[in-house]
């Protein structure tokens, strides 16, 4: 009741202030310029004034004014695990710790935390339109990123793919904006109120998005994503109801008064159909030029990775075999990135062994990395290489032996082109007989890049690993053409730095599972 009657008291001065300051009524009275919202055990939202203004909002061909009239509060950090745990009485995160923001929550989940968080305060508590978001974010630049233009200087500002160690850090670390707001690049991609879809043709003041849609829109990027997709501009999209790592959000306050001061927006839960809906067991990316790429289904689920001791072909960098869970499922490239698919998406064609339904090679990790940045813009879906972990549970698909298909070497053959057989040279992909999953080439062809700084596994059980946080050279898996048997296990592993390139490397790609239905 205190805190509902200091915020009555603050509302009637913020009335007051609209008062004095319209035409012929005297001097204008200033808005605080923050806000302290106390969520009780010690727990508080620090937010700070935005004030109104115009800007020019997105990019190219869609920037178009817009302009916010009026004023209003938003949180100078991403919502807290302690926060959100303070208010809904839970911690959804996976990565735990009272001062990291919270993640794994759904649009619903934002939804329900501003709904709960108005009525313990009699605040209008909700999340930020996306005009308002950018507009703040942005702080008044006109440049790609708060601070400027330049891509190297993100870090100063930004947990992201290049400096982020692949996870999550507590709020507030880095340098904040203009206007006092942390994180707004990066950590975590950040719900706002919207549905996602086009922008408006000309000038607007105070655009709330279409009047419905199936998808809410996300903006910031994430620790896990590259640069690109932490431009201030740069807008992402999911379904209400999904929950992903990379998820978390931010709450504005509306400023007593104004029109923006109505309801917060309830959480509106996804049909009954589309949440009961499975995965799709395949997916078909269109890279233009009738080209395209086939990806299976990989369920969650636990395997033991790594080799026993007793293992013929065993190398120390190979244990201790331990068991990881993989917590959510995936798509993986049914084939490696053959040398039509990276030139429709990269321009060039680095290979040695040229032909188009070859797997690409002589790529770096660096060129790997740069083609699923790429491929995720133009498709608008989270397309990156595969953990380690991940790579391995797709070879093994459900087998416990030294290869996907047993422990005869004689059988090699019949899946994978390796020294025996391959003539010393590449072949097309998906010639040889896949693996139970589907997945052909996991044994030989290419070596192939994945996600992970190379480094020593650890010693128990672990949950979605991501290799070390730092290192000097990147894991390759799989082996290639010229190599022997004992190399293509699906427990061998190698490594290269990842400027490296070489005529048996190369990759496949992994996309994220966004939200259920097609």
């Amino acid at each position: 009741m205190a805190t509902r009657q200091a915020w009555a008291g603050w509302a009637a001065a913020v009335a007051a202030a609209v008062l004095l300051g319209a035409p012929g009524c005297g001097a204008k009275r200033e808005l605080p310029k923050e806000l302290k919202i106390d969520l009780g055990d010690g727990v508080t939202v620090k937010l700070a004034l935005i004030p109104a203004g115009k800007f020019m909002m997105g990019e190219e061909k869609n920037q178009h004014e817009v302009a916010i009239s009026k004023p209003f509060y938003m949180g100078v950090m991403e919502v807290t695990q302690a926060q959100y745990e303070a208010v809904m009485g839970t911690n959804p995160s996976n990565f735990k710790g009272a001062t990291n923001p919270v993640e794994s929550v759904s649009w619903n989940d934002a939804a329900d935390f501003c709904r709960k968080l108005s009525e313990k305060t009699g605040k209008t508590v909700r999340l930020p339109a996306e005009a308002e978001w950018e507009y703040a974010c942005r702080a008044g630049s006109k440049t790609k990123f708060c601070f400027g233009d330049a891509d190297e200087g993100l870090g100063d500002y930004a947990w992201y793919r290049a400096d982020s160690g692949t996870t999550f850090h507590p709020v507030g670390q880095k340098k904040p904006n203009a206007w006092g707001l942390f994180d707004m690049h990066g950590n975590v991609w950040e719900w706002c109120a919207d549905w996602y879809g086009d922008y408006p043709k000309g000038a607007v003041t105070d655009p709330q998005g279409p009047a419905s849609g199936g998808q809410r829109v996300l903006r910031g990027g994430s620790w896990f994503n590259y640069a690109g997709d932490c431009r201030a501009a740069y807008r992402n999209w999911n379904g209400p109801w999904n929950r992903t790592e990379i998820l978390g959000f931010r709450v504005v306050v509306s400023v007593p008064g104004s029109p923006a001061a109505a309801a917060p927006v309830a959480a509106q839960p996804a049909p009954a159909p589309i949440q009961k809906a499975e995965v799709p067991a395949a997916k078909e990316l269109d890279l233009g030029g009738g080209v395209t790429m086939k990806l299976a289904l990989i369920p969650a689920g636990k395997f033991m990775m790594g080799s026993p001791d007793s293992e013929k072909g065993r190398r120390d960098t190979e244990g201790p075999q331990h068991e990881v869970t993989i917590s959510k499922p995936f798509y993986m490239g049914v084939t490696e990135v053959t040398q039509a698919q990276y030139e429709a998406v990269m321009g060039t064609n680095p290979s040695g062994f040229k032909g188009a339904t070859n797997p690409v090679d002589t790529v770096s990790w660096n060129e790997a990395a740069e083609f699923c940045k790429k491929l995720s813009e133009k498709t608008r879906q989270t397309v990156r290489l595969p953990t380690e972990a991940e790579w391995e549970y797709a070879c093994r698909a459900g087998s416990k032996t030294t290869f996907c298909f047993g422990d005869a070497e004689e059988r090699l053959g019949d899946y994978a082109w390796y020294s025996a057989n391959s003539g010393n040279m590449m072949h097309p992909v998906g010639q040889k007989k896949p693996n139970a999953w589907g997945f052909f080439d996991m044994h030989g062809n290419v070596w192939e890049w994945c996600a992970d700084w190379y480094g020593r596994y650890p010693e128990g059980a672990v949950t979605d690993p991501q290799g070390p946080a730092s290192g000097t050279s990147r894991v390759l898996r799989g082996g290639g053409w010229s190599n022997t048997p004992n190399i293509c296990r699906a427990a061998g592993r190698d490594d290269g730095p990842p400027g490296t390139r070489g005529n048996d490397c190369g990759f496949r790609v992994v996309v994220s599972v966004s939200a259920p239905g097609p």
